[in-house]
């Protein structure tokens, strides 16, 4: 008797459950510092993909610069932002998925910290953590 009401009770539960993305965790390391980001895993399909043997990269440092000018009026002056280092990296288990690393210098900060970026080949832009 009690399996013959717990079916459809799993059906209507089951049927209430969204489809869900998941977030795949980077870890990358930048002028010996070790970064972690966490991106969700549409926004990695929803990325240019890149071959660099075959194409220019969708992305130009250009254009990953003026992103993080743009991220950056939301939260301090342009004049006190350095970018420091960029790197340009794939995405570990997503061939031909690739991201700029980037690090940046906020010189108004009292612990003389930077703060670290994720951007992906469709501009998406990502805070990653030291």
């Amino acid at each position: 008797m009690f399996l013959k009401w717990m079916l459809p009770f799993l059906l209507v539960i089951s049927a209430n459950v969204q489809a869900r993305s998941f977030n795949t965790e980077i870890i990358e390391y930048i002028d010996e510092v070790k970064v972690i980001a966490f991106i969700n895993e549409d926004d990695i399909t929803a990325a240019a993909q890149w071959d660099p043997m075959t194409q220019a990269p969708p992305l130009t440092i250009a254009d990953v610069i003026r992103i993080i000018k743009k991220q950056a009026t939301d939260k301090h002056d342009l004049d006190k932002l350095t970018v420091i280092e960029f790197e340009l990296k794939e995405i570990p288990n997503h061939k031909n998925y690739w991201h700029y690393l980037v690090k940046v210098k906020v010189n108004d900060k009292s612990d003389h910290s930077a703060d670290f970026y994720v951007v992906l080949m469709n501009g998406k832009l990502i805070s990653a953590i030291r």
